[in-house]
């Protein structure tokens, strides 16, 4: 049940934009509409997001083969056309803790021109490891649909 008293004190439902999940990103993201310390907590609540999808995301990408790190980069501005942006600084860390725990192995591939790119490609225990990344992120997507359908079940319901 809503407590309008509370709805009209918390920044979740500070402006319309934002009652809606579709938009709440783009409002706290692009606009003033949520106070600076909702701001920063969205902020980094999005980056550790980001950081647990990345390495899946690239395992996924290595598991069809090797690959360097800017075609990596490419791919993820392909697939995710700017709604997910992946820099260098956030590449390469993410590849060298795959690396460090065993996931992945770099190399260094031969080029018929230019300087020689760094390869990364995935490890058998990385690739034995794959069909549980998937079953966490399956299971997180499932939760996120159950917990969806619960709010839009219990808004559609009568008082």
């Amino acid at each position: 049940m809503r407590d309008p008293a509370l709805e009209s004190r918390s920044p979740e439902f500070s402006h319309p934009a934002l009652r809606d999940p579709e938009k709440a990103y783009i409002a706290t993201r692009n606009s003033d509409l949520v106070d600076p310390g909702s701001k920063r907590f969205l902020a980094r609540l999005r980056r550790e997001v980001h950081r647990g999808f990345l390495p899946w995301w690239l395992m996924e990408q290595l598991s069809n083969g090797p690959a360097y790190g800017y075609e990596l980069m490419d791919r993820v501005e392909r697939e995710f056309a700017g709604n997910l942006r992946v820099t260098a600084s956030t590449l390469y860390p993410t590849l060298s803790r795959l690396r460090s725990a065993g996931l992945v192995r770099s190399f260094y591939g031969k080029v018929s021109a230019g300087p020689l790119r760094k390869y990364y490609e995935l490890t058998p225990p990385g690739r034995a490891s794959l069909p549980a990344m998937r079953a966490i992120w399956g299971e997180m997507a499932q939760l996120n649909s159950r917990s969806r359908s619960a709010r839009i079940g219990a808004k559609e319901a009568p008082p």
